[in-house]
């Protein structure tokens, strides 16, 4: 019951002693008490709610208390950094030299990193360097980087897998970093070594993170961006990256960061780059209906989320669509393969005939794209979007509708749909979502309409923003411009409205993508 559930995580924070200002720095502490920086850490700030901030984006939880989740983890990672016996903030604390001479296993020769040479440097950090989303997505973000005025390092927190999105990201960004058998403490002055000046994390509260190097702040300017599509609830991560879509002004108040808002949208992909065959009318490798057993002559939606996305309200508008559509089929995927039985049971409780969904297994990433071309609307998740998913079902040219809700991940599909020049296919809730479907699989001049549009948004000489990984590299830059002259004049740290740079304002040969096998 997510009532209980939440009443004991709400009470749970609740009786946590809070942390408070350190003040004279010679003052012995209570027993169990750690300082970290200006900060002092009770014991009991290491505990958290048995409730994590990734449930909250999945789990009815309010956007107002998504903050107070992940609030919670970032004291809990603070009083981890506390423990390290590492002054605090490290950027501050040592010298790049100074900081490579206390790793556990020092910095020697032609480990140490060049001096600065004036441009800005930009540390990324992420345990999903290899065959994960994220790495699908900035792939090639990486590489794009203007050299000129920056110096991009990745620092990844796990070892290779040997995939070729590890293989192109590490020969492709000018600096990459096998931090996965670092401490979190050794990271922070590795990072601090490298004299990063902008340092950013891809992981948030997902799996693999290490979110103790930002609690100790090796970078003057720290960022969060796209592995937790929230709020970090953390002092020390100052600033996140999003748009005007995902997080509007009004919303800000329930965000701990500054926002930093791209143009258009701020969901990075690389679709244009590494899934160019589904352009190509000769892909030897395109599937056809036939190859998963789904009919050709019938209207075909589709929803390839992991089924924890399906919540009973968006199950039952999907089974009234099928009522309103004769004949068509709701495509799902076995994801997992355990989740089947329990969808076909919800479904036939709400009278769909066994015959309306159809469930295929999942496969791999360039399978998948391939895929999604077959199908013919996708249907959004609204408790949880598709967020990989959408770019992947858009990039195959297939059209998708969205609800816009409240929270960041209830509003990641609008945004991509809005950069594809996809308005349209955004609603204000379940019923104008459910009469939009009906609409589009029943109406075949408006259905073709909008797909020729989604298709033609992905090439020509003017793609939309949505799918030029270039410009979108070029106004991230923008913004850690203006970030870094805020730090540099003293500034407090305020929210930052991103100019587009445009498809021309740019030199686009700089970039060369690695060969990878």
């Amino acid at each position: 019951d997510f009532r209980n559930l939440w009443s004991t995580a709400e009470a749970s924070m609740k009786s946590k002693a809070a942390p408070y200002p350190a003040g004279d720095d010679t003052k012995e502490l209570p027993n169990g008490h750690r300082r970290l920086g200006d900060t002092v850490y009770p014991p009991d700030c290491n505990l958290a709610p048995a409730l994590q901030p990734f449930h909250t984006l999945v789990y009815p939880v309010p956007l107002e208390n998504m903050k107070d989740v992940a609030e919670a983890y970032a004291r809990k990672a603070a009083r981890g950094a506390s423990l390290m016996d590492l002054p605090a903030p490290v950027y501050e604390k040592f010298t790049p030299i100074a900081a490579a001479s206390s790793m556990s296993t020092p910095l020697v020769g032609e480990e140490l990193s060049k001096p600065p040479d004036g441009r800005t440097r930009i540390g990324y950090v992420s345990s999903d360097f290899g065959n994960h989303p994220l790495a699908h997505l900035t792939q090639s973000m990486f590489g794009m980087h203007d050299r000129s005025k920056f110096h991009a390092i990745c620092y990844s927190l796990s070892p290779s897998d040997a995939s070729p999105w590890r293989e192109k990201i590490a020969k492709e960004v000018e600096t990459f970093i096998d931090a996965s058998r670092l401490s979190a403490r050794d990271c922070a002055l590795r990072i601090r070594a490298d004299s990063v000046d902008v340092l950013v994390n891809l992981n948030g509260y997902t799996k693999g993170a290490k979110n103790e190097i930002f609690a100790l702040r090796p970078a003057p300017i720290q960022i969060g961006y796209m592995g937790f599509c929230g709020t970090l609830g953390a002092a020390y991560v100052p600033y996140l990256v999003a748009d005007a879509t995902v997080v509007p002004t009004e919303h800000a108040v329930h965000y701990s960061e500054k926002i930093i808002r791209l143009p258009h949208s701020y969901f990075v992909n690389d679709h244009a780059q590494s899934a160019r065959y589904v352009l190509d009318d000769d892909d030897p490798l395109r599937p056809t209906r036939a190859t998963y057993g789904v009919p050709d002559a019938t209207f075909v939606f589709c929803n390839f989320n992991q089924l924890y996305k399906i919540d009973p309200r968006v199950l039952d508008c999907w089974c009234r669509i099928l009522r309103r559509v004769p004949g068509a089929i709701l495509w799902l995927l076995r994801f997992p393969p355990a989740g089947e039985a329990n969808i076909r049971r919800e479904a036939e409780r709400r009278g769909l005939a066994r015959d309306r969904l159809h469930f295929t297994a999942v496969s791999g990433k360039d399978e998948h794209i391939r895929r999604g071309a077959l199908a013919d609307l996708f249907l959004d998740t609204p408790q949880c979007n598709a967020h990989t998913t959408g770019c992947d079902i858009l990039w195959g040219g297939c059209p998708m509708v969205t609800t816009l809700g409240g929270k960041m991940a209830t509003r990641v599909a609008a945004s991509l749909l809005r950069a594809a020049g996809l308005p349209d296919l955004v609603c204000a809730g379940l019923a104008e979502y459910e009469d939009l479907a009906v609409s589009l699989a029943t109406d075949g001049a408006r259905y073709r309409d909008v797909r020729r549009r989604v298709e033609a948004a992905r090439s020509g000489d003017a793609p939309a923003p949505l799918w030029d990984t270039m410009r979108w590299v070029r106004n991230l830059e923008r913004s850690f411009d203006a970030v870094v002259a805020a730090a540099r004049r003293g500034d407090a740290p305020a929210d930052v409205s991103v100019d587009d740079v445009g498809a021309e304002g740019f030199d686009r040969t700089a970039y060369a993508p690695a060969t990878v096998e």
